[in-house]
């Protein structure tokens, strides 16, 4: 690659493909290694493995997991409100996940790893985030200025 240039598209997915192989092997070596040291017999491997399987291919819709509700909602986001009877007239704390193609709720994914949940502990009362709809039929148009625009709204 020259210096001062891009790495190309093969560069960057040889790249990718060989660190996720080693993230791989360097799991499966880090889960033999343990089952090893715990002494695990064939019958706990196998349960061990099914179990690992059947989390793999769970593929359920991840939803959010505190209560909330959709303030608006835009073709490309709601505005999902978890302040609840609590919300006074202090600043408001708006969430901004990432537009990158997953369902937002990575920000209140279960009760113990919920970043709306944390933002109400510590004190603020008033907690809304963004939801991004993902692609499809009724995105295939949206451009950078509805994304904004829905932003905007929500500010």
């Amino acid at each position: 690659m020259a210096t001062g240039c891009s790495p190309s598209f093969e560069e960057i997915a040889l790249t990718d493909g060989i660190t996720a192989w080693a993230a791989a092997a360097e799991g499966t070596i880090q889960w033999w290694t343990s089952a090893l040291r715990r002494g695990a017999t064939p019958p706990e491997l196998m349960v061990d493995g099914i179990r690992w399987w059947e989390t793999m291919t769970d593929r359920r819709r991840p939803t959010w997991s505190s209560r909330h509700e959709v303030v608006f909602e835009a073709p490309v986001a709601r505005l999902r409100d978890f302040s609840g009877v609590r919300a006074s007239e202090v600043i408001p704390c708006l969430v901004l996940p990432p537009q990158a193609g997953h369902d937002s709720c990575i920000v209140d994914f279960t009760p113990e790893q919920s970043q709306m949940r944390t933002i109400l502990e510590a004190g603020l009362d008033r907690a809304y985030t963004l939801d991004w709809i993902g692609a499809g039929e009724g995105t295939k148009n949206a451009g950078i200025e509805d994304y904004l625009e829905v932003i905007d709204r929500a500010v």
